[in-house]
């Protein structure tokens, strides 16, 4: 038995149920409605160049096997609405380097607002993919795919948006809601909210702010930096972290690297550097945070050792550690105090007596508007069995979270629909054909659809 399963876990307003087999090569522009949804991906696709797709607030397109490509040689518009999002269902949108990228300065370009990804691959999709492209996605929700967004490595400069983004591990604790490769990524990300997920890699320059992470499951760190050069972390809130926060591997004199009114709770660590071995101590600063609960000796550990001849120091000034015991927070760090080949100091001096509860800008620290109830959890309560059938189905709603149930065929033709009055319903098969047909679970905040298969 194979499903074809995925959760909408919005209300999304459908009028009716038709069903668009996408061509595998799209050689004309084209808009994708709500009306004609779902799109259904069944091979590796290509829009080609000079082609442009518009999808429109509702539209529902999916992948029929996960491992599909959808390649974009052109340009890809996904804009939907807050009470209509697009859903894209075990996508992998892949944007080639001769794909229309995203213009900041026109806000023209490949772009999804309002959309929603979820994936059923057991955490291995990426859902945006991009080769070295500009890239703007805000408003939209990721359940359960691997990387929310993958850049591959390339030599022109590319500008990542990702603002009032929710990224969520439901059935899987292995997201990474960015992952960038390569040296000339630049990346904004505002005002998400990211729970059970693995880590992000926001590549060497990147703009972190506003932003909540809740329970990070990595056996690592959260963020993984390599060789950066203008890192900015500000004003988030990180809660409930595996191991540590920051993995900073080679810094060197052109990092310059700012950790700043962020909220740290339930972290066992805070960060390793791995020392450059040329120049001098790199810059980083990392001032007026809250450090809560902070666990481990050596909850800051420096590696390695610059080729300075001097002693140089990291400025950890300014910071919340939740005590003013100083013996406790030297326990926190291990530096040259620890190993004289470390030929760094933290200076931890000028410690707050108070939590800092507010950016320097003003703004409060972590998302705002956005949290784990923005999203509905997927009612995993909901059954229906047996399935492959050939005379009944029984829906189970122990939960009492669905309020129609609507079958159709492949063609999109209605078969009939039944109110849920019950937290069981048996549905008699006996007078539909043998073949495959849509059911659609319809709840107040959440629709799912399942692929039930009548034998004979």
């Amino acid at each position: 038995m194979k499903l074809f399963t995925f959760f909408w876990l919005c209300i999304i307003s459908i009028m009716g149920f038709a069903q668009t087999t996408v061509d595998r090569i799209i050689d004309s522009t084209q808009v994708w409605t709500a009306a004609n949804s779902p799109y259904i991906i069944d091979g590796n696709t290509t829009v080609q160049s000079g082609v442009q797709i518009v999808v429109k607030p509702g539209a529902i397109i999916y992948s029929s096997n996960g491992d599909h490509q959808f390649f974009v040689e052109g340009e890809f518009i996904a804009e939907g609405k807050e009470d209509s999002l697009i859903v894209f269902d075990n996508m992998k949108m892949h944007f080639r380097s001769n794909s229309v990228e995203f213009d900041s300065s026109t806000g023209k370009g490949s772009r999804f607002d309002f959309c929603m990804f979820t994936s059923d691959r057991n955490n291995s999709l990426d859902a945006i993919r991009i080769e070295q492209r500009s890239m703007s996605v805000t408003n939209s929700t990721f359940v359960d795919v691997n990387n929310g967004l993958y850049g591959e490595s390339g030599s022109t400069k590319s500008t990542i948006h990702l603002s009032n983004n929710t990224y969520l591990g439901v059935r899987t604790k292995g997201n990474k809601p960015v992952n960038l490769f390569g040296r000339n990524y630049w990346l904004a990300m505002t005002n998400c909210y990211m729970e059970n997920i693995w880590q992000i890699i926001p590549g060497p320059n990147a703009l972190v702010r506003g932003n909540t992470f809740q329970k990070v499951n990595h056996s690592g760190e959260l963020v993984h930096l390599l060789q950066p050069r203008e890192f900015m972390f500000w004003c988030n809130k990180v809660v409930d972290v595996r191991n540590r926060v920051f993995q900073i591997s080679n810094p060197d004199l052109l990092s310059h690297v700012s950790i700043r009114d962020n909220h740290f709770e339930l972290i066992p660590g805070i960060m390793e550097i791995r020392l450059a071995q040329i120049g001098d101590s790199p810059g980083i600063v990392v001032t007026n945070n809250n450090f809560i609960d902070v666990t481990n000796v050596n909850a800051i550990r420096l590696l390695g050792a610059t080729s300075s001849l001097r002693i140089d120091t990291l400025n950890f000034r300014s910071n919340y550690w939740n005590t003013q015991n100083t013996s406790f927070i030297d326990n926190t760090i291990y530096d040259y105090h620890d190993d004289v080949d470390i030929n760094v100091v933290v200076d931890y001096s000028n410690v707050l007596d108070e939590a800092n509860t507010s950016c320097t800008s003003g703004s409060t620290i972590g998302a705002s508007g956005l949290s784990s109830t923005h999203v509905p959890t997927p009612p995993d309560a909901t059954r229906v069995f047996p399935n492959p059938t050939n005379d009944w189905v029984v829906i189970k709603d122990p939960e009492r979270q669905l309020e129609e149930l609507v079958v159709h065929d492949l063609a999109g033709k209605h078969v009939w629909s039944q109110e849920v009055v019950s937290t069981s319903t048996t549905l008699d098969l006996t007078n539909l054909q043998t073949g495959t047909y849509i059911l659609m679970l319809k709840g107040r905040q959440f629709h799912r659809v399942e692929r039930l298969i009548v034998t004979d």
